[in-house]
């Protein structure tokens, strides 16, 4: 009987050990860099040569006439090197101080050029862009306009 009870004990043991079998498990993991903005300047309409004030339908930079001192905003994006990324603007931008109203951006990017269809860019292989955005001014000021330009950038 005891020969019995050692050998039913062997039996527990070894269906035990059988059912918990380990096996070695894998994983990875990717750590990214999370994206930065940092505004640079902000974007400005100013009064032509003659002292006039901004006039409705007037671009900033590239799309200014001659004699305007108008900028682009300058932000610059940092993230993991040679990431795709995408940025989003709003489709108009009030300024807080004339209520002038801002739209028809255009961006250009330091790595990629023109994105202004695409909104997506590159990282160089530092993890570094330089976007630079303009609009058209659609509303009258009679005092220069400057504007921050709200930006929100994730990767692809």
């Amino acid at each position: 009987m005891r020969a019995i009870r050692l050998a039913l004990a062997a039996l527990i043991v070894s269906a035990g050990t059988a059912s918990a079998q380990t096996r070695q498990a894998e994983a990875s993991v990717q750590i990214e860099r999370s994206v930065g903005v940092t505004t640079l300047a902000r974007m400005v309409f100013a009064a032509v040569g003659d002292g006039a004030p901004p006039r409705p339908g007037e671009g900033s930079v590239t799309e200014a006439r001659p004699g305007t001192s108008s900028a682009p905003a300058v932000i610059r994006v940092t993230g993991d090197p040679g990431r795709t990324y995408r940025v989003n603007l709003p489709v108009s931008l009030t300024a807080p101080l004339s209520n002038a109203v801002i739209s028809g951006f255009r961006v250009w990017s330091e790595n990629s050029g023109d994105i202004s269809e695409t909104m997506t860019a590159q990282m160089d292989a530092f993890g570094r862009d330089t976007l630079r955005v303009t609009g058209v001014l659609s509303t009258v000021s009679f005092v220069d306009v400057a504007a921050a330009m709200p930006i929100t950038v994730n990767y692809e």
